[in-house]
């Protein structure tokens, strides 16, 4: 589960991650190489007016986030070591692969639309390739949808530009809810026992109009300045 759980990270991550555009100047700040905060690479909140109850098992929506949030946290500054935004549009991943070798992959193209918000166009094929339950119906309409470019906030923190926060919003979640049925078999994999959580991502969609706030960014810093801080 840890490796399907790295690659769906590495799709979110990406979905948070990208831009390019109409803003020369907001390109030219997120220009060049990010790493992730080592303490606090990602965050999340979620806040609903009812639980997600799967057969007999009942679970908040601010239990998933924070169980969700450690994950991540201990998952992501192990295996990411950075992604940079190319002067042509692209996004570079560089991480650990399996083996223990580090590995630069394009994950999709981004598109800056103003200083604080751009538009990414994902590489579906990067996050489905060896999936095992992706029917070719299902990779068809996904791929559309991500052509079309998925909305993604950032800003800057403090008074400088050496942190940066990357996020998706209330909004944003329910303009990709269609990406759900692809990421539950992502995380499952072919573990029995991820059963379950496949059964709440697969939830998650009609879950979403009981949501009053879901937000997930995740954290990076500019090696340039230095270490980051603590």
């Amino acid at each position: 589960m840890k490796r399907n759980l790295f690659y769906y990270c590495l799709f979110v991550v990406s979905l948070r991650l990208c831009c390019s555009c109409s803003d020369d100047l907001a390109k030219e700040y997120l220009l060049g190489i990010w790493e992730p905060l080592p303490e606090q690479a990602t965050d999340m909140i979620w806040e609903s007016s009812a639980p997600i109850v799967v057969n007999d098992f009942s679970i908040t929506t601010p239990e998933i986030a924070e169980i969700a949030t450690q994950y991540a946290n201990d998952l992501i500054p192990a295996k990411l070591r950075s992604i940079n935004f190319t002067k042509d549009n692209r996004m570079e991943f560089t991480y650990l692969d399996d083996a223990g070798l580090l590995v630069t992959e394009v994950f999709g193209t981004y598109r800056t639309i103003n200083r604080s918000k751009f538009s990414f166009s994902p590489d579906i094929n990067k996050f489905t390739d060896g999936l095992d339950g992706v029917s070719s119906l299902m990779l068809e309409g996904i791929n559309l949808y991500a052509k079309a470019g998925i909305s993604v906030h950032y800003y800057f923190v403090g008074n400088n530009t050496r942190e940066i926060r990357f996020y998706l919003d209330t909004s944003t979640f329910k303009e990709v809810k269609v990406l759900f049925p692809l990421l539950a078999v992502a995380i499952m994999g072919k573990d029995a026992d991820d059963a379950l959580t496949k059964s709440i991502l697969d939830s998650v969609p009609g879950h979403l109009d009981k949501t009053s706030k879901i937000e997930i960014g995740f954290n990076f810093y500019d090696p340039s300045f230095g270490s980051a801080s603590k």
